[in-house]
């Protein structure tokens, strides 16, 4: 159980992380931004996941990475001070870790 939610974790801050050096000329300062949401919405979205049983995984997958999308759209636009770069480094950062996630899963667990 921790293994595989510190194992989810790190995919998740590389994916993530990737991205926003990327997308950003001078990083430094939303870097620790992304580092310190993700540390509480990764392990608080895939301890949810944990209780879900598996006939309804997929649709509860989707419904949480709304909510993070959302959640973490929020906290950078109070960084950012722009809704629509909020919004593109939130779905582009999020939907790459969790495809890299999908596409990994098998291999990992």
């Amino acid at each position: 159980m921790i293994p595989d939610l510190i194992t989810a974790l790190l995919l998740t801050l590389i994916c993530e992380i990737l991205i926003v050096l990327l997308l950003f000329k001078q990083p430094n300062t939303f870097l620790l931004l992304v580092f310190a949401i993700n540390m509480i919405s990764n392990p608080a979205m895939n301890l949810l996941l944990d209780r879900i049983p598996n006939q309804l995984y997929t649709p509860a997958l989707l419904i949480l990475e709304i909510i993070v999308i959302v959640l973490e759209c929020v906290m950078y636009y109070l960084f950012l001070r722009s809704w629509k770069k909020a919004f593109i480094i939130s779905v582009v950062a999020n939907g790459f870790s969790l495809i890299v996630g999908l596409i990994l899963m098998p291999f990992i667990y």
